[in-house]
């Protein structure tokens, strides 16, 4: 079983136990607000990380009812592409314990993508069809099979969701002269955070919660605040599963990765300098103990008696400052005290501060450098889904070009007429045989 049927059937049994559930006081106080609802426009908002997956949004499409729910799904970004989290999840405001929202995204962030449409069943409501918008159907001898979007909440912002009156977000004991919304966590039935969850999943969730019998309004605007990425190792799945719905979108899905090819390539570069910079230290540590470690300690007599230190004796920083901080810890006069003590003790602590050193400095250079491979993989990694979606693309636009290539060649009369191209001569007509007319067949020149 995959981890978005697993994601699915746990998501099932969560929601149906969570209906089970005697009502708590703030499940009441939500009825309430929602009761106020009723013959007003209720929209939503989820803000969240979010991803295209391999994962049918809808399979079968079903009879459209009377009492259908049609959900208007809007995004912020184009599908393939990352969003800046710049919504009102980041202006938050605790207060008893709740968060709130104090500043909101306007409407025109948003652009309508999708209509879900949503009937009640015996386990709480299916989708039964959806239309893509700007993404024509008939024109493709394919199923319209649309990916599902993960909706991921577990990040560094503030995650959930926001309910809408009237574009007014809705607090708990509804006041017009109070525009705060409390954010909403999805949770499961033993009230835990859902940290991951499908589209189709979430609007299940808040079907049964919050529309289900209380709310007679059909049409319900969902603005998703979220990335509609999709991973390089996904796009061979959705090319093959979703034809259409790839065809309508591989101009952004494109875009989506020359962005991410770009941010890549500006992290790997970094990462490389760091990763040169330590590279260089460790060498430099190398050579250090080296050209010194067997004569350390002569080094540090040299260091510390002027009269013996050579005018061009040549110090090394990392060491001399370790050396210069012990003295220093102890006392000059109390050094010179026991010279020969406190000579052989500094030699044993910078032969321990040079082996710790190269360990800390080879375990930092590998750490880098793993974290540079990965980069540079996962640049690679974006750099062949790109190639994957223009070859795609060249195909589509070259058989485009023959299509009209063949349309044009194809045309006996109209358009203006080319320079130095031979007239075909005009078809006379002539008598056969018996009266009739025919057309006289002349050769091309």
């Amino acid at each position: 079983m995959s981890d978005f049927e697993v994601l699915g059937a746990t998501m099932s049994s969560h929601i149906s136990e969570a209906e089970e559930r005697d009502k708590e006081p703030d499940v009441r106080e939500q009825d309430d607000i929602l009761s106020l609802l009723e013959g007003d426009t209720l929209s939503i908002r989820i803000s969240s990380h979010g991803k295209f997956v391999n994962a049918l949004l809808h399979s079968d499409d079903k009879k459209i009812t009377e009492s259908t729910i049609k959900f208007n799904i809007l995004f912020r970004g184009n599908i393939g592409c990352t969003v800046l989290t710049r919504c009102n999840t980041r202006d938050t405001l605790i207060e008893n314990g709740k968060t709130y929202c104090n500043s909101d995204i306007g409407k025109s962030d948003f652009k309508k993508n999708m209509e879900i449409y949503y009937n009640d069943n015996d386990s709480g409501g299916e989708i039964v069809k959806v239309n893509v918008v700007d993404c024509d159907c008939n024109t493709f001898p394919f199923r319209c099979y649309v990916p599902d979007l993960l909706l991921d909440f577990e990040a560094d912002f503030s995650t959930g969701y926001v309910l809408y009156k009237d574009d007014m977000p809705i607090k708990p004991y509804y006041d017009k002269s109070n525009e705060k919304a409390e954010i909403y966590e999805f949770k499961n039935a033993d009230g835990d955070s859902i940290q991951k969850l499908l589209l189709s999943d979430a609007l299940k969730y808040l079907y049964r919660k919050h529309i289900k019998n209380k709310n007679s309004k059909k049409e319900i605007d969902v603005y998703v605040s979220s990335c509609l990425y999709i991973q390089p190792n996904d796009i061979d799945s959705i090319i093959k599963g979703y034809p259409v719905w790839y065809e309508c979108n591989k101009n952004n899905i494109i875009l989506g990765y020359e962005k991410e090819l770009e941010d890549a390539k500006k992290l790997h570069e970094k990462t490389k300098i760091e990763v040169d910079k330590c590279e260089d230290n460790l060498e430099k540590l190398k050579k250090i103990k080296s050209d010194i470690y067997k004569n350390l300690l002569e080094y540090i007599k040299q260091y510390i008696d002027p009269e013996s230190r050579k005018e061009n004796f040549e110090t090394i920083e990392l060491i001399t400052k370790e050396i210069d901080e012990y003295i220093e810890s102890i006392g000059e006069e109390e050094f010179q005290d026991d010279l020969d003590k406190n000579i052989n003790e500094l030699y044993d602590n910078i032969k321990d501060f040079l082996d710790e050193h190269t360990i800390s400095s080879k375990e930092k250079f590998d750490s880098i450098n793993d974290k540079y491979i990965t980069q540079r993989i996962e640049y690679d990694e974006i750099l062949e889904a790109h190639k994957k979606c223009f070859q795609t693309k060249r195909k589509a636009e070259s058989s485009v070009d023959t299509r009209s290539h063949k349309k044009g060649a194809g045309k006996k009369k109209g358009g203006k007429k080319k320079a130095g191209k031979k007239k075909c001569c005009k078809k006379k007509l002539s008598k056969k045989k018996g009266g009739k007319k025919t057309k006289k067949k002349k050769n091309n020149i």
